[in-house]
Parts: C-alpha cells; structure tokens; sequence
C-alpha cells in the first residue's frame, strides 16, 4: 500500500507533506528487514521535518539496529537527546524514550540501563515502574521483580490498563491462567483502542487453560 501511494507521489513530481507517511512506511521498511530504504525515507521525511521528533527517533533506531554502538548511531542518540531537551523533555521520560529506543533496536541491556535511569529519577512513578515492569516481563528478565512493581505501581494507579495488562501477561508466564485471562480482558475492557498483540495474547491464554486443567 505504501508503495501504491509512491508511485501517486511520483506521478504528481512532488513529495508528499505529511509526516506519518515517512514513518509509517520507515516502521514498514524496518519491520521487514530492509533498513537501507529505511534510513532513506527517514532522511527524506526529515529534509520536510526537520524537527519532527518521532521520524528522528525512528531514524536512530534504524541506526542502532545497524551499528549498535557505531559512531553513527552514537551521534544520532545525542542529537535526538538534544532535540528532546529543545522541545522540552523531562529527564525521567528522555531515559523512558530511550529505554523504548534500544528495546525496539532489540539492544536489550541498553533498553534495562535507560529505564532503570528513568526509575532512580522518579521512584514512586508509576508510569516509569510501568515501563520497567513491562520490559522484565515482556523480555523475560526478570518477571518476578516485574510483578513486584506492578504490585507497587498498582497502589498507585489501580485502574491504568497498562498495568493491568503487564501483570496479565506476568500471571500468564507464571502459570496462572485464569488469573491472566481475567487482567488481560480488564485491560482490553479499559482501553479505546485496538491491540492485536494483547488479542493474541488473550487467545494464548485461553488455549493454555486446556492443558493446565
């Protein structure tokens, strides 16, 4: 589809000015291996947006995915920390983006060091315990002390759907099924939104209780 919407752009001789194309079709390009056209359409996106946060960070990501710690991918972590400090950034959500980054760019040790970062800086957040807990769970790294920030982070914040989700899916790895069933449907319940990878997830639950029983 995004290839159908090139050869329009191409037949009207101008680019398209409208930034999700770039890095949708870039996420595209980097889901399905092909980095090269990746980093190409994020340098295209950037010559229209030049300040669009998101195409820098999907364009370091390309990076890091390449070059781990080359010096490319070195330089386009510090210039997409710069313009997150420009456009008014917090420190804690700075490391939570770039915890995000590296676990997208599958470098998980960076991944834990960035979000643990964003935990010292605020330890009773429970949207950073948040994305501590969900990345030890989701990575298997650690799906006990997980479980134990969900537990704290849910004190705080009972309702939020993330955490439900997170501890769902923390029950599922331990072997609780319906336990997980029943968080994961809550955090369908409680969301706008589609999710395939928490649909997927409730179905694996629910063919999982069979062979528990």
């Amino acid at each position: 589809m995004f290839e159908k919407i090139k050869a329009i752009n191409s037949e009207w001789g101008e680019d398209w000015k409208f930034s999700n194309y770039y890095y949708y079709f870039g996420d595209v390009y980097h889901h399905t291996g092909n980095h090269k056209k990746e980093a190409k359409k994020f340098e295209n996106g950037l010559k229209i947006f030049p300040d669009n946060w998101w195409l820098l960070f999907f364009q370091t990501r390309c990076a890091i995915s390449q070059q781990g710690d080359g010096s490319k991918a070195t330089k386009s972590v510090r210039n997409l920390i710069e313009v997150a400090k420009e456009q008014g950034h917090s420190p804690k959500q700075i490391e939570v983006e770039l915890g995000e980054l590296y676990l997208q760019a599958n470098s998980l040790d960076k991944a834990e060091e960035h979000f643990r970062n964003a935990l010292q800086l605020n330890p009773l957040n429970s949207e950073v315990m948040s994305s501590l807990a969900s990345f030890l769970i989701n990575s298997d790294r650690n799906v006990d002390e997980g479980m134990k920030l969900i537990k704290t982070a849910l004190e705080i914040s009972p309702a939020n759907e993330t955490l439900l989700w997170a501890q769902g899916l923390g029950y599922y790895k331990e072997g609780k099924y319906e336990e997980a069933l029943s968080l994961l449907k809550a955090a369908k319940d409680s969301t706008l939104f589609v999710h395939p990878t928490l649909d997927r997830q409730i179905q694996n639950v629910k063919n999982a209780l069979p062979r528990q029983k």
